[in-house]
């Protein structure tokens, strides 16, 4: 008698395993997973394209491994987050006056890196104005738009980007008797080309936010001396 051979066929996959192989497909589109990677995971080179939008395909082909089994590739592209306070000798209205009120003819001052501002909207500067910076960070140049978001007087301004880095910036002003407290708020979400050095971006945004209100309180104290070597005189 002749033996006939027949091919096995696999069994049909569970519903469940079905299911979990969605997720893991989902998460995976969601985040582009290259910061953080698990370490068994292959390291793509960043000059390559194929790794945007990749959650470490080649977990298919790794000996041994279930591609489910493995954890999934973490969305850790939050916002970077720096804030710094500062206790500035003068009266509240005078550092709101210049911090916000002359926000677009002073803010280079205290903010060097910024190479060009304009406002872009009519008017004095309120909740809803506009404006356009271009700055250059570490030999960076970036160009972004921006608008007010808070304007409270003699309590808060703020600012969120509109186009270009996505970024908000927040002042806070409170009255200390005859001085004044500032806190500076500032939160940046890097571009997709920083991303995998965002521990480096930390560092640097903490320092240049403590640099802010260092440059505040050097510029509005200094104001407060040289008016009155201009009224005073030998006696």
């Amino acid at each position: 008698m002749d033996t006939v051979f027949r091919p096995l066929t696999p069994p049909p996959v569970p519903a469940w395993r079905c299911r979990r192989r969605a997720a893991g497909r989902a998460r995976a589109a969601s985040c582009d997973g290259f910061p953080g990677a698990p370490s068994h995971a292959p390291r793509l080179r960043l000059s390559s394209p194929t790794w945007l939008g990749v959650h470490w395909a080649a977990q298919a082909v790794l000996p041994g491994k279930c591609p489910e089994a493995l954890p999934p590739a973490p969305c850790r592209h939050a916002m970077i987050r720096a804030e710094s306070s500062v206790l500035i000798e003068r009266p509240v209205e005078a550092v709101f006056q210049f911090v916000a009120v002359d926000f677009f003819a002073n803010y280079r001052k205290w903010s060097p890196e910024v190479v060009a501002l304009e406002q872009t909207s009519a008017g004095a500067l309120r909740q809803g104005s506009t404006g356009r910076q271009v700055r250059c960070d570490a030999g960076h140049r970036s160009e972004s738009r921006f608008r007010v978001t808070t304007y409270e007087s003699m309590r808060a301004i703020a600012f969120a980007s509109i186009s270009g880095p996505r970024y908000r910036v927040d002042y806070r002003f409170q009255a200390v008797a005859s001085a004044t407290w500032v806190t500076f708020r500032f939160e940046l979400q890097p571009e997709l080309f920083l991303r995998p050095f965002e521990r480096l971006l930390d560092g640097a945004v903490r320092r240049g936010s403590d640099r802010v209100v260092r440059n505040l309180k050097r510029l509005l104290e200094a104001r407060v001396t040289s008016a009155a070597c201009e009224t005073g005189g030998p006696g």
